[in-house]
């Protein structure tokens, strides 16, 4: 009696659907022409076949290998798929990941840190190996690795059915990965105390629709829902300028946290960036800086009122220009200055808080 051990079958990787259905046709129609490959009565080679055969009553013909050790007969099955099948990268790798595991088993447990350090030298040399050997990279196993922690099986499916591959799905995780840490780190960053009467905000807008996940702006840092935004208890005194700066295409979600914040929108600066950007409707080459009033705030004195458009040419992702600290400075002499969501302390006039400041 032939005996099916899950441990076993495990190791051998699925065929997929169509691959199933043309073996199936082809053993219904010139009958099982390989053996099926046994260690004692285990059956460690031609799973499929013999489903097949079983579930349409075909004769077949078994063989049998000797085997020291359970762990021999799973390196056997592990190697013997590497030259049988026209293996895609996710298949090599995860092959590669099953025969690294069998190996990890024969190093010793780590007793002391220095044991420690030599499990993981000989993890990594095994890693090479069975690179190798299964002709993978490493790389590409690490990545296989990753997926495996993070993502779905049926995101897992769609790259072995080849409508995604391992680089795409592992970068895709990674994004969302890497966006939940920084994610955190506003969480755990409590606003700064006391009262402040000159506000600057760069909120980490998150945008509703985009092409591409390349193109996403949560590949540069992570955003907050309007809500979140919107619900933030500021340390602002009752009297207070607030200076929003609003993506183009967002100008009515600005003016709802705007108003969310207790300001009265009354005008605003235009910063010109001088290099046409992407966009839907239109190539974006600007962007606005809100400025809304909360409470008795007078206007600027009539030398410090400037311009209404800021011509400067954008530099890094999301940098703002220097000169509009500059600005409101003069415009609101000798205040409380504070910045939310700030990449760097411009001066030490300025509070800053934002997970980019350290």
């Amino acid at each position: 009696m032939i005996v099916i051990r899950e441990v076993f079958k495990k190791l051998i990787s699925p065929l997929s659907e169509e691959e199933y259905s043309l073996l199936e046709e082809s053993i219904c129609k010139e009958g099982c022409r390989d053996p099926l490959t046994l260690w004692e009565n285990i059956l460690i080679d031609g799973h499929n076949r013999y489903e097949i055969c079983k579930k349409h009553d075909i004769p077949f013909e078994t063989r049998k290998l000797a085997f020291k050790n359970e762990d021999e007969a799973k390196t056997w099955i592990i190697t013997n798929q590497i030259a049988r099948r026209n293996l895609i990268p996710l298949e090599k790798a995860e092959l590669a990941i099953r025969l690294k595991a069998l190996y990890l088993d024969l190093v010793p447990g780590p007793s002391t840190d220095s044991n420690e350090s030599n499990k993981s030298e000989s993890e990594s040399s095994i890693k090479e190996k069975v690179g190798k050997l299964c002709g993978v990279s490493r790389k590409t196993i690490d990545r296989v690795e990753k997926i495996k922690e993070l993502a779905t099986p049926e995101e897992i499916e769609k790259v072995r059915r080849g409508e995604n591959t391992v680089k795409g799905l592992y970068r895709e995780k990674r994004r969302i990965e890497s966006r939940k840490e920084r994610e955190k780190e506003y969480k755990n960053n409590p606003l700064p105390e006391g009262k402040y009467d000159v506000l600057l905000c760069d909120p980490p807008w998150k945008y509703t629709f985009c092409e591409t996940k390349s193109r996403e702006i949560e590949n540069h840092y992570p955003t907050m829902n309007l809500d979140d935004i919107c619900s933030l208890e500021l340390p602002i005194s009752e009297n207070a300028m607030l200076f929003l700066w609003v993506p183009a295409p967002l100008i009515e979600s600005g003016l709802k946290v705007m108003s969310a914040w207790g300001f009265i929108y009354k005008t605003q600066f235009v910063w010109d960036k001088e290099v046409m950007g992407m966009g839907y409707w239109a190539r974006i080459q600007h962007e606005h800086l809100l400025i809304g009033v909360k409470g008795e705030m007078l206007t600027p004195a009539p030398e410090n009122r400037y311009s209404s458009v800021i011509r400067e040419k954008r530099t890094e992702h999301s940098k703002k220009p220097d000169i509009v600290y500059e600005m409101l400075e003069k415009m609101y002499p000798e205040r409380r200055y504070l910045e939310l969501f700030a990449r760097q302390q411009y001066s030490d006039k300025w509070t800053v808080w934002g997970n980019e400041t350290g």
